[in-house]
């Protein structure tokens, strides 16, 4: 698969876009990890704050971030 067949659609993500995809990112591994290793940071409810994030993060991505397409 070669690079050059691919071109970002409007544009490429910006530094705001990238530090939002971080946080988020790192949101759902902290959430997911206290849920799987039973750390308990969100209490009862780590279960559905992983949920939420993961829903979150669904709903920026699709509809903030560009994409990538194919020439």
């Amino acid at each position: 698969m070669d690079t050059d067949e691919y071109e970002w659609s409007p544009r490429p993500p910006n530094m705001r876009e990238r530090v939002i995809a971080a946080l988020l990112v790192a949101a759902l591994v902290i959430a997911g990890a206290s849920s799987y290793t039973g750390w308990r940071l969100f209490g009862d409810y780590d279960k559905a704050v992983a949920a939420g994030i993961t829903i979150l993060g669904v709903i920026v991505f699709t509809r903030l971030m560009p994409t990538a397409r194919r020439r």
